[in-house]
């Protein structure tokens, strides 16, 4: 009785120091309020512990570092409210270690608890994800794996959370294309959501720009200057392929591949302006999309593959647009601001995040709906530049630039998470990739 006494004038306090909890639901769009606060799912995950009878010191530190990957995940979601554990706690009541109950009652509505069996290279990984609300096994499962992939093990581990517990798309898994000039030369790379496992996909010793992948995440489309001016590449990924897809007259720039897989969308000059051009992957012109003195550039394709932003000073400044694959029922999305540029369609069609030189005279990202409504500025420090989206549409890739340091960061649609996910300060230009894991 003392302790539970303890317990809740424990939790009065951690509430008094503005710690909400948040009220169980399964509705994904009832965590969203209209006002620009979240409700996150408050979830804690536990030590994973060692099933061996006899484990050495490694053990126990890979079995902590898949905990930890599991907590960053889910820390870093929009929709998540990690929980930690709390030594104070423990002491006071006199406890080894937290139990369901202490868990519920510190606030966390779901818990993640695991065992780790390790057997020469490889790891297997099993998990419960638990209801504390209604004290409750929400789903038991396991992955197994080389040491080798111990990062990806604890990513799946943290998208089967998001999927049991928010029933949204996997997301700590996917890739993130980005170029860097941290060899002397700007080279594409690619590396997973959070920054780490980085490897270069080109090492030509020239310009490379704009990396893009193909909707099934197994080719990168890139502006190299190898041959002299700008051309438009393949990478195929997993090999040391790579093949030349546009090389018209001028620029060959700013790709955008439908999610049909079957399209390019390109910036060219070959008749002198900056145009957009729909072409078929190997590069063949199908159609031209826009006619003007105005500079056409920066397209981005809906999810239907039928609807492309595009960005175009036809206005005197840069502006977003919508259109069709055929360049028609052009419909302007932007009003607010003098600059607004680098349109990128969310995978879901819903919103659309761009570039636009706010009040204070740098760039910063901005999301608003497709239709321009709800229009929100989630970056509000150095200049921002190159938004593109999540496979979740909830979260985005971006480079910023402070000190002239470059780096990429990674944030949701409403600008409450912001984690940096390179370290370079020659890092620019990010593209996240499909998530190939359903």
């Amino acid at each position: 009785m003392i302790k539970n006494t303890i317990l809740l004038s424990i939790v009065m306090l951690v509430a008094a120091m503005n710690v909400v909890i948040a009220q169980p639901s399964a509705d994904i769009s009832a965590r969203i309020i209209q006002e620009g606060e979240i409700r996150q799912y408050p979830i804690s995950v536990e030590d994973f512990r060692i099933t061996s009878m006899v484990s050495s010191p490694d053990d126990i530190r890979l079995a902590q570092q898949i905990s930890q990957i599991i907590r960053d995940d889910l820390s870093f979601h929009m929709l998540f409210k990690e929980i930690p554990i709390d030594s104070f706690i423990l002491s006071v009541l006199e406890l080894t270690e937290m139990t369901k109950l202490a868990w519920k009652n510190m606030g966390a509505e779901y818990l993640v608890s695991g065992r780790c069996t390790i057997e020469g290279s490889e790891v297997e990984i099993n998990y419960t994800i638990w209801d504390l609300v209604h004290m409750s096994e929400m789903r038991s499962d396991g992955f197994r794996s080389s040491r080798d992939n111990l990062r990806a093990l604890a990513h799946s581990v943290s998208d089967d959370v998001v999927r049991q517990v928010a029933g949204m798309k996997p997301l700590f898994n996917t890739k993130i294309a980005y170029v860097s000039a941290k060899s002397g030369n700007k080279e594409v790379y690619v590396c997973d959501y959070d920054g780490h496992s980085s490897y270069a996909v080109t090492s030509n010793g020239s310009i490379n720009l704009s990396p893009v992948w193909d909707a099934q995440g197994k080719s990168i489309l890139y502006t190299s200057f190898k041959g002299g001016f700008p051309e438009l590449w393949r990478a195929n990924i997993g090999s040391a392929n790579h093949s030349k897809v546009a090389s018209y007259k001028g620029l060959n720039s700013a790709a955008a591949i439908s999610p049909t897989n079957d399209e390019i969308c390109l910036t060219l000059s070959k008749d002198g302006n900056a145009e957009l051009y729909l072409l078929d992957m190997n590069g063949k012109i199908k159609r031209r999309l826009t006619n003007s003195r105005a500079i056409e550039s920066s397209p981005s394709f809906g999810p239907n593959s039928r609807t492309i932003a595009f960005s175009s000073d036809r206005t005197g400044t840069p502006q977003v647009y919508l259109m069709d694959d055929e360049g028609l029922d052009v419909t302007r999305v932007t009003y607010r601001g003098s600059y607004n540029d680098s349109p990128a369609f969310s995978p879901d069609g819903s919103k659309i995040a761009f570039v636009t030189r706010s009040d204070r005279g740098n760039f910063d990202i901005c999301v608003v709906d497709v239709t321009g409504e709800n229009f929100r500025l989630i970056t509000r420090s150095g200049s921002n530049e190159n938004p593109h989206w999540a496979p979740d549409s909830y979260h985005l890739v971006y480079s910023a630039r402070h000190n002239d340091n470059y780096d990429l960061f990674i944030t949701d649609f409403m600008g409450l998470t912001r984690r940096q996910i390179s370290s370079d300060s020659k890092s620019s230009n990010p593209f996240w990739g499909p998530n190939t894991k359903r």
